[in-house]
């Protein structure tokens, strides 16, 4: 009798350590996991991301992945202006509303006079590390601002493109009081 107790006793034992061991391995699996999610994009990415236009008149007709693989990858999109108008400023990004990054593309002479960047019918080609993209979201072209002053496409990157000149246009004004005292 008492053999019997006794190899229920380590039977017990042995299940409670058992328990105890699966459980210490799926905490760890789980914080690997959490990790893994707060990392940013792999480095040595070797697909494009989704690549999407929100504007009317931009057209991506062409996308490709330089360095595939390599930690300094690159988006380089070539991307067409199917109007009329003259583009001054574009805007591409990744990731959503929350949480974005991205680019803005123009060129203000040094009066803030906004030049030409795509010509009507024209084309632009745009590069972008993979790096600094959003993990698992689309690559899209998020704003423009035409040479008429018209814009098209999400109101974050359009605000983000009026506040990107006001800040350079600030600092050319400074710029230019520092050189004129």
């Amino acid at each position: 009798m008492k053999t019997h107790l006794l190899k229920r006793k380590y039977l017990l034992i042995l299940c409670a350590v058992i328990l105890v061991a699966v459980s210490v391995a799926g905490v760890l699996a789980t914080r690997r996991a959490l990790k893994r999610e707060q990392q940013p994009q792999a480095k040595g990415e070797t697909t494009l991301p989704l690549i999407i236009s929100r504007v009317k008149n931009l057209e991506v007709i062409g996308a490709t992945l330089e360095r595939a693989g390599q930690p300094d990858a690159e988006v380089v999109l070539e991307i067409q202006n199917n109007s009329d108008l003259a583009v001054t400023a574009l805007a591409i990004e990744s990731g959503d509303e929350i949480n974005s990054a991205g680019t803005s593309t123009y060129n203000d002479d040094d009066d803030g006079n906004p030049s030409i960047i795509i010509k009507p019918h024209g084309t632009i080609t745009v590069r972008m590390l993979i790096s600094n993209l959003i993990p698992d979201t689309a690559l899209r072209v998020a704003g423009v601002t035409y040479a008429d002053g018209t814009e098209d496409g999400d109101k974050s990157a359009l605000g983000t493109i009026r506040g990107q000149r006001a800040h350079d246009k600030t600092e050319r004004e400074a710029r230019k009081g520092a050189k004129n005292p």
